[in-house]
């Protein structure tokens, strides 16, 4: 098997520090009618925040989708909210039986998963919501830049978080979105503190000029891997799952997030989508979740499904990385059912903005 030369994700150059400044955090989420935002550490840490801002505790219940990194239940766990998890459909949509069959008087929220950075359709979750006085709570993990009409995705609950380096290629950081107007606070701070580690910021400029020097020249990348897993303790993959709920986000996420052109890395997402959406068309044995982007769309990877037929290994065999998504929760795992069917046979295959279209030949 040839040297891995598209990775899962991007990683920034360590001259982008010192490029100039597109934009700040702050404009942009006020371009996008963004009512109130605060940074944390991960996606996780600003749900365990936002879980607090609804006020659960372990008197509640959640309810959450079945299929979903299991990663994602850490802060409800935290708080001792019980754990409920309602089945979805082909489509990724929730299944609406399932849900209402679920839900008891001392449920406090349901969440719902913007999947792969696609919008969900929320109408009916919305209105059942409503309907029992439940919370809805809009898991953005994958989908910080996507759009629907005039609103960011995960603005559309009653709050909302996102993850900011599955996209951005940061080394960590959360978005928190506060939308009910009910619960926004009285004097809201839009930055929490953000951290500084020389140590493991200097081993994610490491790990981030290897793997550009990997994406444009096919070097091998053992010691990018070696390198990459020493900068993850404060992001969302690795360490402690106490610790990266309570640590501060990185300057060096803040100062990436002022420079970075967000317009041309939605652009080039888009593009490499594309081009597999025109690559693995005919493909014996492949289904695509998502046959077209919906205008606003930054894709965070192409997923597929995978049937018969050696698609996957023969672009393994190509230095590109392909995996499957997601590692459920404990309670989920190992179930006969289309959860775990997804869990066993979705591959996401990277479209990132660092992707070079030529290696994907």
């Amino acid at each position: 098997m040839k040297s891995t030369r598209v990775a899962e994700n991007s990683m920034i150059t360590p001259w982008l520090l010192f490029s100039q400044r597109k934009g700040s955090i702050s404009h942009y989420f006020e371009r996008n009618t963004v009512k109130f935002h605060s940074l944390h550490a991960s996606g996780r840490a600003a749900l365990l925040e936002g879980l607090k801002v609804l006020g659960c505790t372990a008197h509640d219940n959640a309810l959450l989708p079945g299929y979903i990194c299991e990663v994602a239940a850490e802060p409800f766990r935290k708080l001792g909210v019980q754990l409920r998890f309602y089945d979805i459909l082909p489509s990724l949509e929730p299944d609406m039986t399932d849900l209402v069959n679920k839900i008891d008087d001392k449920t406090k929220a349901v969440m719902i998963v913007d999947y792969f950075g696609f919008p969900q359709e929320l109408e009916s979750v919305q209105n059942l919501c409503n309907k029992h006085g439940i919370f809805l709570i809009e898991d953005n993990s994958h989908g910080i830049l996507s759009r629907k009409g005039s609103g960011l995705l995960g603005t559309f609950g009653d709050i909302g978080f996102s993850s900011i380096y599955k996209v951005l290629a940061t080394p960590n950081g959360g978005i928190l979105f506060v939308n009910n107007d009910q619960l926004i606070p009285d004097n809201p701070a839009p930055f929490i503190t953000p951290g500084f580690s020389l140590k493991k910021d200097g081993f994610f400029f490491a790990s981030s000029l290897l793997n550009s020097l990997e994406t444009k020249y096919g070097l091998p990348t053992w010691i990018l891997r070696k390198a990459y897993g020493k900068t993850h303790p404060v992001g969302e993959s690795i360490g402690d799952k106490t610790l990266f709920m309570e640590a501060s986000v990185s300057r060096v996420t803040i100062a990436a997030m002022e420079r970075l052109d967000h317009e041309e890395i939605i652009r080039k997402r888009r593009s490499n989508y594309n081009y597999w959406l025109d690559r693995v068309s005919g493909v014996k044995g492949i289904k695509v979740l998502f046959e077209s982007l919906p205008e606003g769309t930054c894709p965070w990877v192409f997923p597929l499904i995978r049937g018969e037929g050696n698609f996957i290994e023969e672009i393994r065999n190509n230095g590109i990385a392909c995996s499957t998504w997601p590692s459920l929760p404990p309670e989920v795992r190992g179930r006969k059912d289309y959860t775990n069917y997804l869990a066993e046979h979705l591959f996401v295959l990277p479209v990132h903005q660092s992707v070079n279209q030529d290696y994907l030949k």
